[in-house]
């Protein structure tokens, strides 16, 4: 099926075969491919499988997704399958191991297939993709906008004394950044949920590690982190959004900035705003 790295467990290549057994022959499988890590040849002793399986009709899917636990029985037993959203499902098997499983309910399917491995492909129903499969434009300048607008909150928060929602934030808003960064970079979308080292600069992975140093949940260790992470955007996202061709929101760095400048001050953290932001 495919060259696996030595690092790959017994366990995990067995379960790739039994998932290329189990689309071969179930019939309502038109085409099914492997897609992450496995799919773009990067795997290695920690990836989960993501199986993508085309099927005719939402009857078809249905009836699969009805008993997701029945259909996989072939491939291992599963503790729990969970529905993520319409057709995508997180499943775990009782070794542990992770299989995302993707229904596509359509005649033919279009994807990159460089970055796949096709299990099945009945007819030729499994095209080749020329053109980009996600505006990865669209979806950064969205992002960068929905980065200020949260750290717009930071007072409201603060004068709350509402640190838990604040972390919480903190959290949401680095993966925002993450992204920011790594498409900044020209990738269309951050490569794996779990592998993003060498798709960041070391400068900016240590700078990222450094910003959200938390000691202890007070407003002080909170707020700094909270205007760390608003300093890299302010630093560094313009130029990530000029190279994919994206007009960076200045507007709201602007109006961010000043409902910082005046209402941080009088919850006593006027110095940390101009150690971070020099605002």
């Amino acid at each position: 099926m495919m060259n696996l790295p030595t690092s790959v467990s017994p366990e995990l290549t067995r379960l790739l075969a039994a998932c290329a057994s189990l689309v071969q022959a179930d019939s309502r499988a038109g085409a099914a491919w492997l897609a992450g890590s496995f799919g773009r040849g990067d795997a290695d002793a920690y990836s989960d499988i993501d199986l993508h399986v085309l099927v005719p009709s939402e009857a078809d899917a249905d009836a699969i997704e009805a008993d997701m636990s029945g259909w996989l029985a072939p491939v291992a037993p599963l503790v729990g399958a969970k529905k993520v959203f319409t057709h995508l499902y997180h499943c775990v098997t009782t070794k542990g191991d992770r299989i995302d499983v993707l229904f596509y309910v359509e005649p033919s399917h279009e994807t990159d297939t460089r970055e796949i491995v096709v299990l099945k492909d009945n007819g030729g129903v499994l095209r080749h993709a020329d053109g980009p499969l996600f505006d990865a434009a669209k979806a950064m300048s969205v992002d960068v906008a929905e980065i200020w607008r949260m750290t717009l909150l930071l007072p409201v928060m603060l004068g709350r004394g509402e640190y838990l929602r604040l972390f919480h934030g903190i959290s949401i808003k680095y993966g925002f950044i993450l992204n920011l960064l790594v498409r900044g970079r020209g990738y269309p979308r951050p490569v794996g949920v779990k592998k993003l080292n060498d798709l960041l600069r070391p400068e900016d992975r240590q700078r990222m590690a450094e910003a959200v140093r938390v000691p202890i949940l007070d407003a002080v260790s909170l707020a700094r982190a909270e205007l760390r992470l608003a300093a890299i955007v302010r630093d560094l996202g313009p130029e990530c959004c000029a190279r994919i061709g994206v007009p960076y929101p200045q507007e709201w760095e602007d109006v961010t900035r000043g409902r910082l400048q005046r209402d941080l001050p009088s919850l006593g953290m006027g110095d940390i705003l101009r150690e971070t932001l020099n605002w």
